[in-house]
């Protein structure tokens, strides 16, 4: 219910929501869908990170999967969502990295989603970019779950990845895909 329990994650908070790891939030290679809202007070400048949702810590080698909003010199200021699949830096790929400038002050529903070994990135329900191949086995670190910020395994947000703004509403759904066969997000209707 937006309006009720929002994310305070503007920047003069410095804010975070951390869930330790457990086995339920290791997506591993099955379908899942990853969905929440966000509302962007400033974006990201230089070469940050405004890290929406994420089970990444890069100082400690325990990347899963991360979703931000690049700021303009990194990744061209794209919308990325990228995986592991042991942590290490040199399996990471990019599954999605989509041009996306966001009004401000505006919310935003963002979801990706695996079903049958394709990937999707939508906005609003609109589908950003082509289906994407994705049948890798995500690793199964131990980074916490992140909203708002990258956390370190010292339980520290990462300077330069937090977000200034508001987030409310996410969910990480690993028993079932919130889509239909036509792709449409059946969970807003």
């Amino acid at each position: 219910n937006m309006g009720t329990g929002i994310l305070d994650l503007r920047s003069a908070n410095n804010s975070v929501v951390r869930v330790a790891d457990a086995a339920e939030l290791e997506v591993g290679s099955g379908d899942y869908t990853l969905e929440g809202y966000v509302r962007f007070l400033s974006l990201p400048t230089g070469s940050n990170k405004a890290e929406i949702a994420s089970k990444w810590d890069e100082n400690s080698n325990l990347r899963s999967w991360q979703l931000f909003k690049a700021g303009p010199t990194l990744m061209s200021g794209n919308l990325v969502f990228r995986i592991s699949t042991d942590g290490q830096a040199g399996t990471v790929v990019n599954t999605h990295s989509w041009p996306w400038v966001p009004d401000l002050n505006v919310w935003y529903f963002i979801t990706v989603c695996r079903v049958a070994g394709v990937n999707r990135l939508f906005v609003d329900g609109v589908q950003l970019g082509a289906d994407q191949a994705d049948t890798a086995t995500y690793f199964d670190g131990s980074a916490v779950l992140a909203i708002g910020a990258e956390m370190s395994s010292s339980s520290a947000a990462i300077a330069d990845t937090s977000i200034d703004g508001f987030a409310d509403e996410f969910r990480l759904d690993r028993k079932s895909t919130r889509l239909n066969s036509s792709h449409t997000d059946i969970s807003r209707m």
